[in-house]
């Protein structure tokens, strides 16, 4: 990949001499008028811009045209966001080329856009917005190839789709998306997010992430296990994790190298069935069917479910629950601090009741049925005390939907060993802990369910002494 975008550069770079050398081209010098209405480039046409230029319309770059912004500033009069904007594309076979160097773009305060489709290019170095708020929005689509360096913050978001490229060096940006069999490849840059979904291909290498990276799979089978906030020497999740896809679905190849990321956020569609163990992440967004379970994690900002998807928390923290159609969540022995709640969405709520059961003098109590009733009646969870005469049952607070909440007050918490019982009432408002004592009874000694056993091997004992005893007589 690295050679083959290389190779690009070099060809596009000649190519753009051998033009200025040999074909005519036009040169818009710096003008105090403001010329109105859309410039539109085509044919063999090399245009260039230099120093102010003033235009209250967008530029088109058509068929073989060429736009070469040398140390320009570009105003356009915007008076919203997206008004104006420069597009390539009707190539027509043949190859629309914007080249920046030391360009600088000025769009009255809003948002302004740049687009590059069939098979166009772009190269931009030294390229500036004049304020944060004027920043680019670049888009590249039907195999175009982007090359930035050297900018400082122009683009707001470059999205590379459709089986594009983009080369991007010593820039500071705000956001990078990949998608549809993009690549990108990214070097020593800093951003806020980085974005990786579909089928793409993106390595990052000696960078920075300052918010999050972001990666989106479909119909995949994904366990994650520590995945913090870190520098990363090397992570690839096909290398890191246990990742299987479907034919139906996708997960982009992201490299990162050497790279500072400050959060991690992972968004889940189609029928995905994914598995995280002690991480710390920034967000989860699950979608369609996907069923993603947490255990012993840490989200700062928000978990997202939507459509027919399912969370389940064990042990986990989040600062907001956003869940709505008809998704499912359950937290077990888990937080959050602001829940959000829409359609018929539905929310479980749910902690630890850990029991210990003991005979009349304080002794463990092995293999008692503990129970746990609902105010109704009916049962809810039912298990056996371990060899210390204890288990845990997990048991429901409430049920949460966009109404409101539905407490389930007090269990009643039943033990029972042979004919001896005891039984106690709990309220679920967080993990809680009861011990039930079985009156008028001391375990024996040796437990009941070791009876029989003893019983079989004395008995097997006997059988076998009493066979050789026969034999030697016979002897």
């Amino acid at each position: 990949m690295k050679r083959f975008q290389f190779i690009f550069s070099v060809l596009f770079i000649l190519l753009v001499s051998s033009l200025i050398q040999w074909r005519g081209f036009s040169t818009v010098k710096a003008s105090p008028d403001i010329h109105q209405g859309n410039i539109i480039l085509q044919g063999n046409n090399v245009t260039i811009i230099e120093g102010r230029f003033d235009i209250n319309g967008s530029i088109m770059v058509e068929e073989n045209a060429m736009l070469i912004l040398r140390n320009a500033i570009l105003n356009f009069t915007q008076v919203e966001n997206y008004q104006f904007g420069i597009t390539l594309g009707k190539a027509s076979n043949g190859h629309p080329r914007l080249v920046m160097e030391n360009a600088t773009f000025n769009s009255g305060g809003y948002l302004f856009f740049i687009t590059l489709e069939d098979n166009s290019s772009l190269s931009a170095n030294e390229f500036t917005a004049e304020t944060p708020a004027e920043s680019v929005h670049l888009y590249a689509y039907d195999h175009s190839y982007v090359l930035v360096s050297n900018s400082n913050a122009p683009f707001a978001h470059i999205n590379i789709f459709d089986n594009s490229s983009a080369n991007i060096t010593d820039s500071l940006l705000f956001q990078i998306t990949a998608a549809g069999d993009a690549h990108i490849s990214l070097s020593n840059g800093t951003l806020f997010y980085l974005y990786a979904a579909e089928n793409s291909y993106m390595n990052v290498i000696n960078s920075a992430v300052t918010i999050s990276v972001q990666v989106h799979l479909d119909s995949a089978n994904f366990s994650v296990v520590g995945l913090n906030p870190v520098f990363v020497k090397y992570w690839n999740p096909y290398g890191n994790h246990s990742i299987s896809v479907t034919s139906q679905g996708w997960f982009p190849n992201l490299t990162l190298i050497d790279t500072d990321v400050k959060g991690w956020v992972f968004a889940f569609y189609g029928s995905s069935n994914v598995t995280m163990f002690d991480s710390e992440l920034y967000s989860l967004v699950a979608d369609d069917f996907a069923v993603v379970s947490l255990f012993d994690s840490a989200i700062s900002m928000f978990i997202r479910s939507y459509s027919s998807s399912r969370f389940e928390l064990f042990n986990t923290t989040t600062q907001t629950l956003n869940s709505q159609d008809d998704a499912v969540v359950h937290l077990v022995n888990s937080t959050c601090v602001i829940y959000q709640i829409s359609h018929q969405s539905m929310v479980y709520v749910s902690w630890f009741l850990d029991v210990n059961v003991e005979d009349s003098i304080g002794q463990a109590v092995p293999s008692a049925n503990v129970t746990a009733v609902y105010p109704n009646a009916t049962l809810a969870e039912s298990k056996l005390t371990d060899s210390n005469g204890w288990t845990r049952l997990t048991l429901m607070e409430k049920i949460m939907n966009f109404t409101g909440e539905y407490l389930f007050e007090n269990y009643t918490i039943k033990a029972t060993y042979d004919i001896y019982s005891d039984e106690t009432s709990v309220n679920m408002t967080g993990n809680q802990q009861t011990t039930l004592t079985l009156e008028d009874f001391v375990i024996p000694e040796l437990p009941s369910l070791l009876i029989l056993p003893l019983f079989m091997i004395a008995s097997l004992l006997t059988a076998v002494a009493y066979r050789k005893k026969r034999i030697s007589r016979l002897k």
